[in-house]
């Protein structure tokens, strides 16, 4: 059973990679690939990440122009899976180039120069006082140094993305004249304390 079980794990790393490897350096190859062999897809995870894939899909199949912005960044964990589902729908498009289909090859060419940045604020100092009444919430929970997360996204391999320490009412001058000439396309946020809803209607 073990060997059954360490066998099947093999199988599905190694189907992952060679998918990675294909999409980015033969993208034609990439593209017969996915036809043939549906991908592993995230589109029925009910957590966060089947979320934030499903946003993605939302953005890309309607040509929707925009960055992505997170409220309450934390560790940066929230950060990290959003690009990677963004760049897995940027490299489905780089597939449709070479689409026999024409109609799909002109969508793609009229999208694909259209790249979002990737914003994160928080205070990067924990939660703070509050009353939630609630230890999961206590003050200085959720704790991470901006240099700590800053570190670990470009170990991550992302980039164009802004980090901004405060809270937004301190950041938000920033902001706007960081993010791109449309508005933003994803927001996500943390509980935090801030305003957030009443914020994000300035993004959108």
């Amino acid at each position: 059973m073990k060997k059954k079980l360490s066998f099947l794990i093999k199988i599905f790393i190694k189907n992952i990679l060679i998918r990675k490897i294909l999409t980015i350096v033969i993208p034609p190859i990439s593209y017969v690939l996915n036809k043939l062999i549906p991908p592993i897809s995230s589109v029925n995870l009910n957590d966060r990440k089947g979320a934030i894939h499903k946003a993605w899909g939302h953005i890309f199949s309607n040509h929707i122009e925009g960055d992505y912005v997170e409220f309450g960044v934390y560790k940066g964990d929230s950060f990290i899976i959003a690009y990677n589902e963004y760049l897995v729908f940027k490299n489905w498009l780089k597939g449709e180039l070479i689409s026999p289909e024409d109609w799909r090859r002109a969508v793609a060419r009229n999208f694909i120069t259209k790249n979002a940045n990737f914003h994160g604020l928080d205070t990067f100092e924990g939660m703070p006082e509050n009353n939630e009444d609630n230890i999961t919430f206590s003050k200085g929970n959720f704790f991470a140094t901006l240099n700590e997360v800053t570190i670990k996204l470009n170990k991550a391999g992302i980039k164009d993305f802004f980090l901004y320490k405060g809270l937004f009412s301190d950041s938000s001058n920033e902001l706007n004249a960081n993010i791109s000439g449309v508005p933003a396309c994803v927001v996500q946020w943390q509980k935090d304390g801030i305003d957030v809803p009443g914020q994000t209607n300035r993004l959108l």
